[in-house]
């Protein structure tokens, strides 16, 4: 959002930030076609150390009979898990804040708020940049932390990983109402 707030204003006009997004597109596509693989058995960066890693305890393929059958996946046990609701409550929050942020944020700082269109772009950004800054602070603590059940812990960083972007979001709503 920040280069976009800058590319429009430039002399390249908004087009140019579709121009760069499909440019960026473009590479992130040629980059994943050319290291993904469908399995780590068949990617040639992943070391037999990594593989045995990647794949201990994991038992996905069951042969009976000398016959493939997958192990069937407990949805229901999956959908019964506490842990899971709060992860996806969460991330539903997150997400709703994401698109209300990035689809009306910066026109609601730009036209309610005044801000000029390089700010704009800046000032819509700094919500998710804050939130990444977040994250990447707290993703090693969560792995250290051990006071606490995993699941316990896959809860409180989840739910506090969506921390920034509703300070972001109440902040915005205090000016509104202001």
């Amino acid at each position: 959002m920040p280069v976009s707030g800058e590319l429009c204003a430039s002399e390249y006009g908004w087009q140019s930030v579709y121009y760069l997004q499909g440019g960026i597109t473009l590479l992130s596509f040629i980059v994943f076609y050319f290291f993904y693989r469908d399995s780590p058995q068949i990617h040639k960066n992943v070391s037999q150390k990594e593989l045995i890693k990647i794949t201990s305890g994991k038992c996905l393929v069951i042969y009976t009979n000398g016959k493939k059958q997958h192990q069937p996946v407990p949805y229901w046990e999956i959908l019964k898990d506490i842990s899971v609701w709060g992860i996806f409550i969460s991330c539903f929050g997150g997400t709703f804040g994401f698109q209300i942020l990035s689809q009306y944020g910066p026109t609601y700082l730009n036209k309610v708020l005044g801000f000029d269109l390089v700010k704009t772009g800046f000032a819509a950004a700094f919500p998710f940049i804050l939130s990444i800054c977040f994250k990447l602070i707290a993703a090693p603590f969560s792995d250290r932390f051990t006071l606490i059940s995993q699941k316990a812990r896959i809860i409180m960083f989840n739910s506090l990983a969506q921390f920034p972007m509703s300070i972001c979001l109440i902040l915005l709503a205090e000016h509104f109402v202001a």
